[in-house]
């Protein structure tokens, strides 16, 4: 599969309204259930954080295996104290229903284009705007394989919030 086909990129981002969120697509063309589901992972995420963060990332992978689906995940969050200090959390457990979610989002995306992806990037910002990345080949950690492109990119994530940080 050409390189260009395998990643897609969905936008999206949210308004507050009170407690509600009212999320907005970013002109994509995504079906309905596709983009719910991504808006209902978006607000899982929120929710779900204890203490106040600036983004969130996710790297999430899944496999259908003879016995079932596998699933991997990165999670973690970057907060800051004040005057740019940045840290970043790792978590260990992602909630139950947005993992829930990001399972329903992957068959929902077999439904309606028939690609199933292995890899889906998941980063939301405080802001509310939320973007999706899709790898449609195989996932890399599920597979064994621990590199760049599987791990070692999360660890000069927080370097790169600071840069684009410091951009604004």
């Amino acid at each position: 599969m050409p390189l260009a086909r395998q990643r897609q990129a969905h936008n999206c981002e949210w308004q507050p309204l009170g407690y509600a969120k009212v999320f907005q697509q970013v002109g994509n063309g995504m079906n309905p259930q596709t983009l719910e589901l991504q808006k209902q992972i978006a607000q899982g995420m929120a929710r779900s954080m204890t203490e106040p963060w600036e983004r969130i990332v996710v790297n999430f992978e899944t496999a259908m295996m003879p016995d079932g689906r596998d699933v991997n995940y990165i999670f973690f969050y970057i907060s800051s104290s004040g005057n740019d200090d940045f840290k970043e959390t790792s978590v260990q457990l992602l909630p139950e229903d947005v993992t829930r979610f990001f399972v329903e989002l992957n068959d929902a995306m077999v439904e309606s284009k028939g690609d199933r992806w292995g890899t889906c990037d998941f980063i939301l910002d405080s802001s509310g705007k939320f973007d999706f990345k899709f790898d449609y080949g195989p996932p890399r950690r599920l597979n064994s394989v621990f590199d760049d492109t599987s791990m070692d990119r999360f660890d000069r994530h927080l370097d790169e919030y600071r840069a684009e940080r410091a951009g604004k």
